[in-house]
């Protein structure tokens, strides 16, 4: 249970739990359209989260395959998403912030890497894959929802968590909590 101000009135937040694993990132085949539904320009400017650079690219190859579009599963210049994480390069970086800043593409598949020192105002959509720290996705949902617009994220979460805790019975309640 949080309890606190929302700051941000313009987020929605929507906690979902995960049917598939992690690893597959199969629950984003329910989120985006095949390419003839729903046109590439008429896809909201969205963020997805993930927390290895294999998964980015796992996440990659998901979205393509719920669009229909197998031919850019692998295309590091694809027109609808591409990737960005750590080990990216610094001219890639440059030209996918810039390109996806531009309206060149919609998705933007990404680690944690992203969050730092970029100001992106176009983004309406968050996605987390899976369970993470509290203030890393506070961090990341904070960037959509900019410039007077609405913005919504999607927290996709494991139900059970192995060796976690997913019960409140699981945390000692005689234990000091505090923000650190």
């Amino acid at each position: 249970m949080l309890d606190g101000e929302l700051t941000r009135p313009e987020i929605r937040l929507i906690r979902i739990s995960m049917d598939s694993t992690l690893k597959s990132c199969d629950d984003l085949l329910r989120i985006f359209a095949p390419h003839k539904k729903v046109l590439d320009e008429e896809t909201v400017p969205t963020l997805i989260y993930s927390g290895t650079r294999n998964l980015t690219f796992q996440v990659m190859k998901v979205v393509n395959d719920a669009r229909h579009t197998s031919k850019h599963k692998y295309d590091p210049l694809s027109p609808f998403i591409r990737r960005y994480h750590s080990v990216t390069g610094d001219n890639d970086k440059a030209s996918n912030m810039e390109d996806y800043s531009n309206g060149k593409f919609s998705i933007m598949s990404s680690t944690m890497a992203l969050g730092l020192g970029q100001n992106l105002k176009r983004v309406q959509c968050v996605i987390h894959m899976g369970r993470g720290d509290p203030a890393s996705i506070v961090q990341m949902v904070g960037r959509c929802g900019r410039n007077g617009k609405t913005g919504l994220a999607l927290l996709f979460m494991e139900p059970v968590q192995l060796q976690g805790k997913n019960h409140k019975a699981d945390f000692d309640p005689d234990c000091l909590q505090n923000d650190d």
